[in-house]
């Protein structure tokens, strides 16, 4: 026997696949005739960029670059710099096939040695490790009413974020940038950025991010005379079709960097241009915040039921938090002294980001990296790192299960040298933390008569007298006896669920 029930859609994102791996690679070149010979290797940046991610049957695919720049010195002290392209490709096999879900990705440096084996010959070898996430979309239709008047419920609300949808899109940047500097460019050195969004919105059912990409690069002018770091800002922005979006959703919007190239323009006889050439794929993500009255339990006063039941995971935001934070710091430096800053780089290796006693805690290490000049006006390279604790206090309550996230994204940087081996770095950062709770909730989706039993027989007893404990819920009592509930309360005058003190029950029988 199946019985009218009234049901509601649950959607969620569900993980189906989640797994890492480590991509070794190795360089063995030697350099062209144009770059001159190496005399010591100040850097070797391996720089790890994923291209494209498609699922085949049972095989996640991610294809990337990765890119290595060596910095070094030759025998008159000027730097130069020489950067090779090989791809990878990794393949996934899952246990089952996923006919259809969204693949995010994403991939860091785990290891790195490079050496000269001559003047013009560098060897590299290490790994990048390589996460592939599949999440695919399901619907949960549960039961949150049931007409039946023998039927007994125990109802609750539960508050998630229902998944909208998923988009992913990508956008070319291709700009030319004057340095602003009098000289004309020899080379460019190096060069790195970052994506940021600066707002995401739903307008029109499309959403809309926006952002800026960071850029910094450090080049030299004509015979080496001067070393320059430049810093520029270039905004863009894309629309991603989700469909059923609206102004009333939580979005998100994660930047990737999957391409980043600058260049010296060609035909300018004194090169003072830049080209900038990036590729930045944007993921959006939409919810819907909903308050669904579900029945988390069920029995009836005259048969007995099967009912079958399905682990929902849900997903709420908590709180979006925005914070500002000034990391200030001193590096020495031993046995060197500084003379000059040509260049520097700074990078936040976040190692956790948890709730405890109150607050939203992240450890994290400030990674600093300097390229300078001593006394006597050598070529030096610098790599220093500090650690330390960014909180914001916050009231949760402990019995949730919190996910959280912190991300940094530098606003400003400055140095002072406090001594000919003692530098000062103060970097000011904007610090973005999502909060969200996580919980597995099994959740009714059909019930039924069961088969096997047949229907109670009536009992001559009408009602029995049940000495309950302190703490003991009466639903359960009025369940072990198939009891309904709401007469049991009226006959006992209790209004709570959970009984406040040792008392006699008169529990009706039916």
């Amino acid at each position: 026997m199946n019985y009218k029930t009234v049901k509601q859609a649950v959607c969620v994102n569900e993980t189906a696949f989640l797994k890492n791996a480590e991509v070794p690679f190795e360089f063995d070149f030697t350099l062209p005739d144009y770059c001159p010979d190496i005399v010591k290797i100040l850097k070797c940046r391996v720089m790890p960029k994923i291209s494209s991610k498609t699922i085949n049957g049972n095989n996640v695919n991610i294809d990337g670059n990765i890119c290595v720049n060596v910095m070094y010195c030759d025998e008159r002290g000027y730097i130069y710099s020489y950067e090779q392209i090989s791809p990878f490709s990794k393949t996934f096999v899952c246990e089952e096939e996923i006919p259809s879900g969204f693949v995010m990705g994403c991939v860091s440096n785990e290891y790195a040695n490079c050496r000269a084996i001559t003047e013009r010959r560098v060897e590299i070898h290490g790994a990048v490790m390589l996460k592939a996430t599949v999440t695919v979309r399901k619907n949960h239709e549960v039961i949150c009413d049931i007409d039946e008047e023998n039927i007994q419920t125990k109802r609750k609300d539960i508050h998630s974020s229902t998944s909208i949808g998923m988009a992913e899109k990508c956008i070319l940047l291709e700009e030319e940038v004057p340095s602003n500097e009098t000289e004309a460019i020899d080379s460019v050195l190096q060069y790195d950025a970052s994506p940021v969004i600066t707002e995401v919105k739903a307008v029109k059912g499309k959403v809309v991010a926006k952002g800026d990409l960071l850029v910094n690069v450090m080049y030299c002018t004509k015979e080496h005379s001067k070393y320059h770091t430049f810093k520029t800002t270039l905004p863009f922005s894309l629309f991603l079709e989700i469909e059923g979006v609206h102004e009333e959703c939580r979005l998100e919007a994660i930047p990737e960097l999957s391409f980043f190239e600058v260049r010296l323009k060609k035909g300018e006889e004194e090169c003072k241009t830049l080209l900038v050439n990036a590729k930045i794929c944007v993921l959006a993500k939409a919810f819907c915040e909903l308050s669904v009255p579900v029945i988390c339990d069920i029995y009836s006063t005259k048969e007995n039921l099967e009912t079958q039941k399905e682990e929902v995971c849900l997903e709420r935001l908590v709180d979006n938090v925005s914070d500002s934070y000034m990391l200030k710091t001193v590096f020495d430096f031993p046995k060197e002294s500084i003379l000059d800053i040509i260049n520097y780089k700074t990078e936040i290796v976040v190692k956790s980001c948890q709730i405890k006693n109150g607050k939203i805690v992240a450890e994290a290490t400030f990674v600093l990296s300097i390229i300078c000049l001593d006394m006597q006006k050598k070529t030096l390279y610098f790599e220093k790192s500090c650690d330390f604790v960014w909180e914001h206090p916050y009231n949760y309550d402990e019995a949730e299960n919190f996910v959280c996230e912190a991300n940094f994204y530098s606003v400003s940087s400055s140095y002072t040298i406090l001594s000919d081996s003692s530098l000062e770095f103060r970097n000011e950062f904007k610090v973005k933390t999502a909060v969200t709770s996580k919980a597995k909730i099994p959740l009714i989706v059909a019930v039924e008569k069961s088969k096997s039993a047949k229907e109670k027989s009536s009992s001559n007893c009408q009602a029995v007298i049940y000495y309950a404990n302190k703490n003991e819920s009466l639903w359960d009592i009025a369940k072990h006896y198939n009891s309904n509930i709401e007469e049991l309360k009226k006959l006992n005058e209790i209004n709570d669920d959970c009984i406040k003190e040792n008392k006699a029950l008169i529990i009706p029988i039916y």
